[in-house]
């Protein structure tokens, strides 16, 4: 084993020092932070790359942790992460944290009530890697099993957001793609059946940090537990070891066609999407037209369960407090806010984006077809946050658009 990678490869290890020493000499020379932490899939030693003979192109994106009580640097580190990016020709997710964040595990920043736990600060604090300054990770650590099924319902909707990017690609008639491209098509469906199989775990509280723990508890543990989705769809468990052995093993091109793929893994992320939320929600629905519905009218959203931000302060509601930092988000990326937001400020406003992602890609059919009913449905759905241009006359082009829109939104609220 490498010292970031499952497999062990000194030119892999040589790339990738180099690469953290100059992003480390940076944000010390321009943040002076407390901590540098490296997270995400690199600090567990599990990052992705595509090797060919000599040549190494990094997949995984470098997500770094810079642990300051100055907000007023987070201006800097936006700056500084396309930057990096530019220069080092890969993803540099800079991200500020702040000390009282780590020490309460709070979802947020600007969070100052208490949160749920959640996967990111359980990583944070179990798979990562110090980097730079104090030890800041051993302070009021997280048992995963009180992880709380939400998450991997959250870890669903992000998966599903993420796959929106590489749709073009598969609407594609004449498909003659770049081997990059088909490459970031194949990570984005494997993170999506990865994502299916750590929200049954967290459903059974076997969740696990690392990626290769995960994929033992979920053969061993999960068909005996939840036979009926594995009688319904017993390939499960071999898609669920494809994308494993990717994302350790380093990606070959050719080896699977991203298209035959992300058509075959739907039905599974429908069913398993539907027993999360029935287990979470008690919902059951027919349409997800139908889902959009009855999942933002659900008590749980308007009592602030799910909310990444709290307040702690009355009588001003955490939901209220949300959607004001909501507001600002958006106005700091220019997003044009539509008064009738003012609306529904009782509603988180990313659940109303989560609300809206399964709608595209559960509906989508193979031949890139979506009923109007659905594109309406969304447009509606994201009008209420945003102004939106008039409906394009072509259904594909209006669900290209609504889905840069969604995409849009997305990264912002959620």
């Amino acid at each position: 084993m490498g010292k970031y990678t499952f497999f062990d490869d000194p030119s892999v290890d040589k790339l990738i020092d180099t690469h953290l020493n100059h992003i480390t000499s940076e944000v010390i020379d321009n943040l002076t932070p407390l901590s540098i932490i490296l997270s995400g899939s690199f600090g567990r030693r599990e990052g992705s790359v595509l090797r060919k003979g000599s040549e190494v192109n990094i997949l995984s994106d470098y997500e770094i942790g810079v642990v300051t009580k100055k907000f007023w640097k987070r201006k800097m580190i936006d700056q500084l992460s396309p930057e990096l990016s530019f220069r080092l020709k890969t993803d540099v997710s800079l991200f500020w944290i702040t000390p009282s964040r780590l020490k309460y595990n709070r979802v947020k920043n600007l969070s100052f009530g208490p949160s749920l736990p959640s996967i990111f600060m359980y990583e944070l604090k179990t798979g990562s890697k110090l980097l730079s300054g104090d030890d800041c990770l051993t302070l009021n650590p997280i048992d995963p099993a009180s992880l709380p099924l939400w998450e991997g319902i959250r870890l669903m909707f992000n998966r599903m957001a993420e796959m929106l990017a590489p749709l073009p690609f598969f609407l594609q008639e004449d498909r003659k793609p770049q081997e990059l491209e088909e490459i970031q098509a194949l990570r984005g469906i494997d993170k999506f059946v990865l994502a299916c199989a750590d929200a049954l775990l967290l459903s059974i509280k076997r969740y696990h940090y690392s990626c290769r723990e995960r994929f033992n508890r979920f053969k061993e543990e999960c068909p005996q537990r939840l036979g009926e989705i594995f009688v319904e769809f017993p390939e499960f468990p071999s898609l669920v070891a494809e994308a494993v052995k990717a994302k350790l093993d380093s990606y070959l091109p050719g080896e699977r066609d991203p298209c035959e793929l992300w058509y075959k893994i739907r039905p599974i992320g429908d069913r398993v999407f539907r027993y999360l939320i029935k287990k979470e929600l008690e919902i059951d629905f027919g349409s997800y037209q139908d889902f959009s519905e009855r999942y933002l009218h659900h008590p749980s959203l308007k009592k602030g369960r799910y909310n990444a931000y709290h307040l702690n302060f009355w009588p001003i509601p955490d939901t209220y407090y949300e959607n004001l930092i909501n507001t600002l988000k958006l106005w700091r990326a220019e997003v044009p806010i539509h008064p009738r937001a003012i609306s529904i400020y009782n509603i988180p406003w990313g659940q109303v984006v989560y609300s809206l992602l399964p709608l595209i890609f559960f509906t989508l059919s193979q031949e890139g077809i979506i009923s109007s009913d659905t594109l309406q449905t969304v447009r509606q759905g994201l009008s209420k946050i945003t102004y939106l241009e008039p409906p394009k006359d072509d259904s594909l082009q209006e669900l290209c658009f609504l889905t840069r829109k969604s995409l849009a939104l997305w990264k912002v609220l959620c």
